[in-house]
């Protein structure tokens, strides 16, 4: 029997409707279809997280999806917010809840942002979880503020604090790639993180980004590298590799789509 048949025949089954959510939005990430074919799958996803939400309203974990599923938009930022901070109040614990508040929080004030809040989700969210909190910020540090030397220091400290820790090889190379500085070192530090147990990730929301320390992602990275060091046909293995070991990887599959064989 498929997801959508058990909704159907059990419409109070708060589990299965969130289960479906997720499945929807799984597909989504992985298949990453067109615009308004991807609207209507995610408007359908928040429908099922949202019957969810009413058949169990102190559930955390229904609320905390319930309110990612409705910021589509500047407009709807105010709405995710709101419920997430409900939700928080029956999960203080969630790292989830925590760093989609921190980002949401770091938006400009005109939003609604609040620097302080989103520095007392950080941190709270560093208690909870150092690991995914030093990922975090090396994100926000890369893609939100454009800083890229604290970036590069971040991952230096990190790597000096746990110098045999998959999670601080993988920033080494993941910061390396993305500001093409001491490229070298960042392929060594993914090969070698590659010889590192695989780490089991501790977000479980459909809405977290797919978890980046894998053997599929520091693949991609060393394809990045190898291509920003002219290694076309190095390139080209790594990201098929990353691929074979996860065909979710969308961006490896991209990057190897525009790499012809030498």
């Amino acid at each position: 029997m498929s997801l959508r048949e058990v909704v159907v025949a059990e419409p109070a089954n708060a589990a299965a409707c969130h289960t479906l959510a997720r499945a929807i939005v799984g597909r989504l990430q992985f298949e990453r279809p067109p615009k308004e074919e991807s609207e209507a799958k995610a408007k359908d996803a928040a429908h099922w997280i949202e019957r969810a939400t009413t058949l169990e309203p102190k559930n955390a974990a229904y609320l905390r999806d319930y309110g990612m599923s409705q910021i589509t938009g500047v407009t709807t930022l105010k709405k995710g917010r709101k419920i997430l901070e409900e939700a928080l109040l029956f999960d203080p614990k969630d790292p989830d809840i925590h760093e989609y508040l921190a980002t949401i929080y770091s938006a400009p004030w005109v939003l609604g942002g609040d620097k302080e809040k989103a520095a007392e989700h950080r941190r709270t969210l560093q208690e909870l979880d150092p690991h995914r909190a030093v990922l975090s910020e090396i994100n926000r540090l890369l893609w939100v503020e454009k800083d890229f030397p604290s970036a590069i220091a971040l991952s230096k400290a990190q790597l000096k604090r746990e110098p045999e820790s998959m999670l601080s090889l993988f920033i080494c190379g993941y910061v390396a790639a993305t500001t093409k500085t001491d490229l070298d070192h960042g392929l060594a530090s993914l090969k070698q993180a590659l010889s590192l147990p695989a780490l089991v990730p501790t977000g479980t929301s459909a809405y977290s980004e797919p978890f980046m320390v894998t053997p599929s992602n520091c693949w991609e990275k060393i394809g990045e590298i190898e291509g920003q060091l002219g290694h076309g046909e190095a390139s080209r293995a790594a990201f098929a590799t990353a691929v074979k070991l996860d065909p979710a990887n969308y961006w490896a599959a991209k990057a190897l789509e525009k790499i012809k064989p030498e």
